[in-house]
């Protein structure tokens, strides 16, 4: 806001920066904060590269399977496979894809081949 603005709220009784002030106590500092129309909500951290991969993964796995929704499951078949320490964590524990389908879906979960989501 230009000073005139700030001024002319100032006339009428509002003090811009005692609202300011309030709303970064409730939402954050830099809440109102223009950030090329990015605003985070305080709080709420932003996704890594990587944690949106697995999401978009577990969708591609939800819809792959014909579900509506994104659950557990298909989150966890998703880290299953995709390369990298979490999955190598799980696959020492014996979780791979293709235990993990099976304990969820029985025999009958993989079509009778091993299905990846892409």
């Amino acid at each position: 806001m230009s000073r005139a603005d700030v001024d002319a709220l100032a006339d009428i009784g509002i003090d811009l920066t005692a609202v300011v002030s309030r709303i970064e106590e409730a939402h954050g500092e830099g809440a109102l904060r223009d950030d090329g129309g990015r605003r985070r909500r305080a709080g709420r951290p932003a996704f890594s590269r990587e944690a949106k991969k697995a999401l978009e993964k577990s969708l591609r796995v939800a819809v792959g399977r014909g579900d509506r929704f994104i659950g557990g499951e298909h989150l966890l078949l998703a880290l299953t496979a995709t390369p990298g320490p979490v999955a190598d964590v799980l696959a020492e524990h014996g979780a791979t894809y293709a235990s993990v389908e099976r304990a969820l879906y029985g025999d009958g979960g993989a079509d009778g081949q091993e299905r990846k989501a892409g």
